[in-house]
C-alpha cells in the first residue's frame, strides 16, 4: 500500500512543475538559493574539479526507466525471508550466510556500475543520480565548490583511529547522492521553487513522496580534513581530493570562516537501501578504505565492505539485560572493521560514530518539529553520558525497538515538542539536514 501510494502521489504530480502554484512567499531568487551550487567564490585561475548540483529530479515515473532501473538493485531479488532478517548469524569458520554475502556485493557492485571513483572526484556512468537543495546556504557548514561536499562535525582522531595517540580533532565533510528512486522523492519533497511540500490533511505532517521506495540507494562519501601529520600509517596512501574547507582544524582557535583548498582523505563511504523486507525498512552498509590492497588496483577494490546492519538487535546487550541477552544477529561485520570503531556492542557505527552509538540508532532519528529548524530528537542516541550502558534498556526501552517510518520513533527524548509537531525523513539524516537550511532560510 505504501508503494502504491508513493506511486499515486508521483503520478498525480507530474504537472506540478508547469502549474501556477502557491509558492508560500519564495520567489525566483529564492529558488536560486535552494539549488545553488555551493557557498565559495572560486578563485582566480583555479583550474580543477567544479561542482554543479545535480537537480534535475524526475517528477514523474517512466515505466520503462523504472523497470531498468529497478532490475539493476539485484539485492531486492535474493530470496531473503522474515527469519534471515531476524537469526543471521556467522558461521562456525566466521563466514557470512550466502545470501547476506551476496546481498552485499550486490550493493558494491551496484556503485561500482553507477560511480566511477577517480582520483580527482566521482564521475557518474548513471544520469539518474542527485543531490540534496538547501545545503549551500550556511557560510560556515555550506558546501565548497570542488566536490559539494559539507562540513557535518569535529571527530577526535582517536574515534577515527582508537589506538591514536594525539589529542588531535579533525574535520568531517561529506557528499550524498541519491539514486533513480530516491530522486523520485525529492522531486516530490521539494517544489521547483524549493519549498518543502506537505501532504494534505489528515496527514499534514509528513512530507510528500515518502516513505522512499524499495531500490532507493543513498551514497554517501565522507571525507576528512586536517589530518595532516596525524594521517594513520595503515591510511598514508588513502586517496585525497582537494577540498575548500576551513583554514583551521576544529579546535585549534577561534572559529573562523576562511577557507582554503586542502588535501582531504576519502577514508569511507555509507550506503543505504531500502529494502522493505528489514525489519526497518532499510539495509546500512559501510565501505573502507583497505591499505593492504595494492596501490595499483582500482580505487573501487581498495574499499571493501566492513559490514552491514538491517536491525536494531531488540534482543541483546544493552536493549535487553546482560543475562538475557541473545548474540548480535542484525549486524555483520567483516574482519577489516577491526581496525575501525564498531557500535555498540557489535552494531554497526561508521568512523564518524562512537563506540556507544550505531548507524540505525543515528538515523531512526531523523526527525524535525514542524515549520521550525529545530531537531525533533537527540540525534546521538539520546541515552545520556553513556550511551550505550548496563542501564540503557529500563532507561529507554524503545531505543532498540525495530520499527519503519510512517510509524513515528519512540525512542528518545524529543526537544520541548509533542508527537504531534514531529515530521519524520524515513531515516535520511541528510533530508533533515537539507529541511534544516531551508528552514533556517525561512526565520531569518
Amino acid at each position: 500500500m505504501l508503494l502504491l501510494a508513493s506511486l499515486i502521489c508521483i503520478y498525480s504530480c507530474k504537472h506540478r512543475r508547469h502549474q501556477n502554484d502557491k509558492l508560500s512567499g519564495f520567489t525566483i531568487a529564492n529558488r536560486a538559493l535552494a539549488f545553488k551550487d555551493h557557498i565559495d567564490t572560486i578563485p582566480k585561475g583555479y583550474k580543477g574539479p567544479k561542482f554543479v548540483l545535480r537537480k534535475n529530479y524526475p517528477i514523474k515515473v517512466d515505466s520503462t526507466l523504472y523497470k531498468s532501473e529497478k532490475e539493476k538493485c539485484k539485492w531486492l531479488n535474493i530470496p531473503l525471508t522474515e527469519k534471515d532478517f531476524n537469526s543471521a548469524v556467522k558461521k562456525d569458520n566466521g563466514q557470512w550466510p550466502e545470501k547476506w554475502d551476496e546481498y552485499a556485493s550486490s550493493i558494491k557492485q551496484y556503485l561500482v556500475s553507477n560511480l566511477k571513483l577517480e582520483k580527482n572526484g566521482i564521475a557518474f556512468n548513471n544520469p539518474y543520480w542527485y543531490n540534496l537543495p538547501w545545503l549551500a546556504t550556511n557560510p560556515y557548514s555550506g558546501r565548497e565548490f570542488t566536490h559539494g561536499a559539507r562540513y557535518s562535525f569535529p571527530i577526535p582522531i582517536t574515534q577515527l583511529v582508537p589506538s591514536a595517540k594525539s589529542k588531535a580533532t579533525v574535520s568531517v565533510w561529506g557528499i550524498a547522492h541519491y539514486n533513480y528512486f530516491g530522486g523520485l522523492a525529492l522531486g516530490q519533497v521539494w517544489s521547483e521553487y524549493g519549498d518543502l511540500q506537505y501532504m494534505p490533511a489528515p496527514n499534514g505532517n509528513r512530507v510528500k513522496g515518502l516513505p522512499f521506495l524499495d531500490g532507493t540507494v543513498i551514497h554517501k562519501v565522507n571525507i576528512i580534513g586536517h589530518l595532516g601529520d596525524y594521517t594513520p600509517e595503515h591510511l598514508k596512501n588513502a586517496p585525497s581530493w582537494e577540498l575548500n574547507i576551513h583554514k583551521n582544524a576544529p579546535g585549534t582557535g577561534a572559529k573562523t570562516y576562511e577557507r582554503t583548498l586542502q588535501k582531504a582523505h576519502i577514508l569511507e563511504m555509507d550506503v543505504m537501501v531500502k529494502d522493505s523486507r528489514s525489519p526497518c525498512g532499510w539495509v546500512f552498509c559501510a565501505l573502507v578504505y583497505n591499505d593492504d590492497v595494492p596501490y595499483e588496483k582500482p580505487l573501487w577494490e581498495r574499499y571493501e565492505i566492513m559490514g552491514i546492519q538491517f536491525g536494531m538487535d531488540p534482543e541483546s546487550f544493552p536493549a535487553v539485560p546482560i543475562t538475557e541477552s541473545k548474540p548480535i544477529h542484525q549486524t555483520l561485520l567483516k574482519p577489516i572493521s577491526e581496525k575501525w570503531t564498531v557500535g555498540c556492542y557489535g552494531r554497526l557505527v561508521t568512523f564518524q560514530g562512537s563506540t556507544s552509538q550505531n548507524c540505525m540508532g543515528c538515523h531512526q532519528t531523523s526527525y524535525s518539529v514542524k515549520g521550525t529548524p529545530s531537531r525533533g530528537f537527540a540525534l546521538l542516541g539520546g541515552l545520556g553520558k553513556e550511551s550505550c550502558d548496563t542501564t540503557s534498556y529500563k532507561t529507554y526501552p524503545n531505543y532498540f525497538k525495530n520499527w519503519k517510518f510512517p510509524s513515528v520513533y519512540d525512542g528518545t527524548p524529543m526537544f520541548n515538542t509533542s508527537k504531534d509537531s514531529l515530521v519524520g525523513y524515513d531515516f535520511s539524516l541528510r533530508l533533515f539536514d537539507a529541511v534544516e537550511s531551508y528552514e533556517e532560510y525561512k526565520v531569518q
